[in-house]
């Protein structure tokens, strides 16, 4: 049984996938919190998947004052793993000296490239 109105007015320009962001924004968004919020995270989330080299980012829209979020393909030419590897290796000699220097694995982490 429903109650009221069940219609939930979707914009004529949307395309595409979104899901409503529960997690992050379960209630209503102020004005403020659109204009600073949504572009806050959609910069976080994308610009921290692009270093680890992921082809896509997130953007955040607002639909009836809910915040969505989208995974969007980045508008450049994707970036190639080995520059994430080359700037990755310098951390793993911190965490595991021995396989950067020597070219060993052993000691290392399981998840460590290998």
């Amino acid at each position: 049984m429903s109650i009221g109105n069940s219609d939930f007015p979707i914009p004529a320009d949307a395309q595409g996938f979104y899901q409503w962001d529960k997690l992050h924004c379960p209630r209503p968004q102020t004005m403020l919190t659109r204009d600073l919020f949504n572009s806050a995270i959609t910069s976080g989330f994308s610009g921290a998947m692009d270093e680890f080299a992921c082809p896509v980012g997130v953007t955040y829209y607002n639909f009836n004052i809910y915040a969505y979020i989208a995974i969007e393909p980045f508008e450049r030419e994707m970036r190639p793993s080995k520059r994430w590897w080359n700037g990755t290796k310098p951390l793993l000699g911190i965490f595991c000296p021995s396989s950067v220097i020597s070219g060993r694995t052993s000691g290392c982490p399981p998840s460590s490239p290998r």
